[in-house]
């Protein structure tokens, strides 16, 4: 196939999968994805591995390059976090509870009076001078 033919076809394939994401069911869109990424992952591994027999022909070592697949790696084992103890807080020195009955009920008798007074209305402030 001539050059020109073959990047004419590319073209076209790339074209119909694109249209296709929009015309055609969700499921189908996402498999043919799918195909175009593995296809490309595929095309790139085999130029990296044109390119590393280029640069070293006579490295054997070289010419077989490693793919990364991402299903074959394992997981590394996850450490576990060490472990903090939380500081305790200091302990009243005192025996007895407070008592805090009398200081709630001032306290909640002056935020009655605040309230009463905040609805009082506010005179205006007359001017001090013409003008």
């Amino acid at each position: 196939m001539a050059e020109e033919d073959y990047k004419e076809v590319m073209r076209k394939y790339i074209e119909v999968v694109k249209r296709m994401a929009f015309e055609a069911p969700l499921e189908q869109a996402l498999d043919d994805l799918k195909v175009m990424s593995q296809a490309t992952a595929m095309v790139s591994d085999r130029v990296a591995l044109r390119v590393a027999k280029s640069l070293n022909p006579n490295d054997k070592e070289t010419n077989k390059v490693k793919v990364k697949s991402k299903g074959s790696n394992k997981p590394k084992a996850i450490k576990p976090f060490p472990s903090v103890k939380p500081t305790q807080p200091p302990k009243p020195q005192t025996s007895e509870p407070p008592n805090n009955t009398a200081s709630s009920m001032s306290d909640a008798n002056k935020s009655k009076q605040d309230y009463a007074q905040s609805l009082k209305p506010i005179q205006p402030i007359k001017p001090i001078g013409s003008i």
